[in-house]
């Protein structure tokens, strides 16, 4: 996942360690159906000094992140249908955000390949990408 304002967010379970390939298995979205007032880890992933976290307009307060921390900052608070925003400091200077909130409606599915063919001899690799989203009428 990347986020060309140098700031991710996401929410999930928390388990950590156990695979050098990934620290949790954190999705980005703010969309739980069924676990409205349940406790919730937040992760925001940047390479920011800080980030701080709004959940519906409420600051959570600032974390460290960036290279000391493992380019991670973790939240716990209760999940609540809304917006979710991360905010990257640098300097005590917003660098900057992301915005995720819950999906309402229906939805699209969208699906993207990085090459646009691959071979059948089985030595070929293609990363493919996808999207869940809010449809837009």
């Amino acid at each position: 996942m990347t986020s060309a304002d140098g700031v991710l967010a996401g929410a999930g379970a928390k388990t950590w360690g156990g695979s050098p390939w990934a620290w949790s298995d954190t999705v980005s979205s703010w969309t739980w159906p069924g676990f409205e007032a349940s406790p919730i880890t937040v992760e925001v992933y940047s390479d920011a000094d800080e980030v701080e976290l709004l959940v519906n307009g409420r600051s959570l307060g600032r974390r460290p992140a960036g290279a000391g921390q493992r380019f991670r900052a973790g939240f716990e608070t209760v999940y609540a249908p809304g917006e979710l925003v991360a905010i990257a400091y640098r300097d005590g200077a917003e660098t900057g955000r992301h915005l995720l909130r819950t999906a309402e409606g229906p939805l699209r599915l969208r699906v993207e390949a990085d090459r646009p063919a691959i071979t059948t001899t089985g030595g070929d690799l293609a990363f493919v990408t996808f999207t869940l989203s809010v449809a837009v009428e």
